[in-house]
Formats: structure tokens, sequence, C-alpha cells
């Protein structure tokens, strides 16, 4: 029984240190982007582009700690995409299919990613995770951090060098995905990737470029959170 007991003891023991040492990976990227300095950021406006299936369209994502946010696709001038909430309602508009209200689960979602506006690897200790030690890719060390999140297994590379996340990788049923995050860049004290790349192994999926984020923006339009009628 004793033994049990030991082996029990140590077996705890290395997942708190593995624990402990991704939390430490953890907090010096939040100090190497500024977010440890950011208590006064409520929240974020970020514009800029996606490339996606061929096409090129403008983007805008909002999103409030106050329980609000939006995300707009336009082409042309035209709003292809759009997702708002606020106050617990929203709806999804998409011109080839359509506008519906949101759903129960599509609102915590949105609702979880508006109280975290630094991504989740700034809000860590909501995700299960382990240090699972060095690995080196194209030239650059990394330390790599299993992430466990909605029953899938992600891979979190931070640059040893600079401390940032370079990209994250999932093992899916139709093949590896991998998101880059890549040159960052300081925004009001803050620094965020400005090109965020997801592949399928070595095929792109989309690409997202952010020239503008604004902390704390002002005047932002009541409009967009009002379903169109139709």
């Amino acid at each position: 029984m004793k033994k049990v007991f030991l082996i029990l003891a140590v077996f705890i023991s290395g997942i708190s240190l593995a624990q402990n040492k991704a939390d430490a990976i953890f907090e010096k990227y939040i100090k190497s982007i500024g977010a440890d300095k950011a208590s006064h950021i409520e929240s974020v406006l970020q514009k800029g582009k996606v490339k996606q299936a061929g096409q090129e369209m403008e983007i805008e994502n909002y999103m409030s700690k106050k329980g609000a946010g939006y995300m707009k696709m336009k082409m042309m001038g035209m709003d292809l995409v759009v997702y708002a909430f606020k106050d617990g309602k929203g709806y999804k508009l998409n011109q080839s299919m359509g506008h519906d209200d949101l759903t129960e689960e599509d609102l915590k979602e949105m609702n979880k990613k508006s109280q975290n506006l630094f991504g989740d690897a700034a809000a860590y200790k909501d995700l299960q995770r382990e240090y699972v030690g060095k690995e080196e890719k194209n030239g650059m060390k990394y330390h790599v951090i299993l992430v466990t999140k909605d029953d899938q297994k992600l891979k979190y590379y931070f640059n040893s060098k600079t401390n940032l996340l370079d990209f994250i990788e999932i093992d899916s049923p139709q093949g590896k995905i991998i998101t880059e995050f890549k040159d960052y860049k300081d925004f009001g004290g803050i620094k965020q990737p400005t090109h965020i790349i997801t592949k399928m192994g070595d095929q792109v999926i989309s690409e997202m470029i952010f020239d503008e984020i604004i902390w704390n923006p002002e005047n932002v339009s009541e409009e967009v959170f009002e379903k169109p009628e139709y």
C-alpha cells in the first residue's frame, strides 16, 4: 500500500511540476506582450483584411468585457458576414444564407471570448496545461506546452528567445492544423500579431492581416447590434 501511495505522490508531483513550468512560460509571454500592465483595457477594435478561398475581404472585429462584440466581413462595401451580440442576445448574417438569432451555445462562446481580449495564452489559468519540453523547428528553439481545450489537444510553441507565441498545432482527423502568429507590432504599449496564417499541412487555408488595433475604442456604433429586418 505504501508503494501505491508513493507512486501516486510521484505522479501528482510530476503533473504539478509540468504545470508550474507551463505557467512560468505563459507568464513570460504575458509580460513580453505587455498584457501584465493592461488592467485598464476593457475593449478592443481590430481592422484589417482576410484572405480565404481565393477571395480577399475587409474584416472588423470588436470585443468588450461588458458582454458585447461583433465581427464583420465586407467585400466592395457590402457586409457579407456579420456576427453581433450584446446584453445576452445576438444575430448572425450571411448574404448567401440569410440571417438568424445566435444560439445559446454561440452566445456563450462569443461572450467568453469577449472577456479575454489578448487570446487564450493570456488567460492560461482557464486551460488544462503541461510543459512537455523543448523543440527545434526551422532553426528556432521553442518551449512547448500541451493544452487540452474542449477535448482537443493543442501544442503551443513559445519562442525561447522572444517569449512570444509563434504558432499552435492541432492534430485533427483531416490532418495537422497550424496557426502561425507573425509580425508582432506595438499598439498602445501592447504587442499583437498582425499576420495570422492558418494551414492544413502545407496548404494555406486563411490569412488575417490587421492594420489597426485600437484599445478602448470610442464611438462604437450601436447600429451593428440591431438585427436587420428583411
